[in-house]
């Protein structure tokens, strides 16, 4: 079975793509695991931007497919057929998800990982899908959020660090800063940003912890 992370928030334009990205180049490339990421977003912002870097199509990357579904059992069906062919797979899910297409992801998950950008708006929007989320499963999930678009000497953060252990979630120790070269991280290169490799390591060490406790 392959690892299942799946990219969530309540509100287009946190950085779920961008993330989505930048996580699969960091598994593909850093860590050399065969990586799936599937867009289920209807704009397919994802899947486009590969369309976009033909120019790239010669090089080795993660692989790409796209499920644009608000059924729980398309999809259900679609990663079933995809899994055995890899290590990791990660989900780029829409600003607005379905309840049954959510608790599906959420069940299928080894880690959910929610972007908060520093803005009350954000906040309180992620803050409802993690209640969603408890509603449903209760408050003992892998379910970590993470400061993205930070900018220097932001003051939100400090309020962000207060939902720390809010029911469900967990904040990871890292943060990523606002910067126009990780909003134009494209799909074949590897993760270069310091912020980027801090926050995905943390992540990956927190897979590693829960594998090991299912073993033993």
């Amino acid at each position: 079975m392959p690892t299942y992370i799946t990219v969530m928030g309540q509100k287009g334009g946190v950085g779920k793509t961008t993330t989505t990205i930048n996580l699969a180049n960091y598994f593909f490339h850093g860590l050399g695991k065969k990586t799936l990421a599937v867009d289920t977003d209807f704009q397919k912002s994802l899947s486009n931007q590969r369309v976009d870097e033909t120019w790239n199509e010669k090089r080795k990357s993660f692989d790409i497919k796209t499920c644009v579904t608000e059924d729980s059992d398309t999809l259900h069906t679609m990663l079933n057929f995809f899994e055995q062919n890899y290590e990791v797979i990660i989900v780029d899910t829409p600003g607005k998800l379905k309840t049954g297409l959510s608790t599906y992801l959420v069940e299928i998950s080894d880690l959910v990982l929610i972007p908060f950008r520093p803005s009350n708006k954000d906040i309180k929007s992620n803050l409802q899908l993690v209640d969603a989320i408890s509603n449903v499963f209760g408050d003992d999930l892998p379910v970590y959020g993470f400061f993205n678009m930070i900018k220097a000497g932001a003051k939100e953060t400090e309020q962000l660090r207060e939902f720390t252990g809010y029911r469900c979630l967990k904040m990871l120790k890292h943060m990523v800063r606002d910067s126009v070269a990780i909003s134009r991280q494209n799909t074949y290169d590897p993760v270069h940003r310091d912020d980027v490799q801090q926050l995905f390591d943390e992540l990956n060490h927190i897979l590693s912890c829960q594998a090991q406790k299912i073993q033993s």
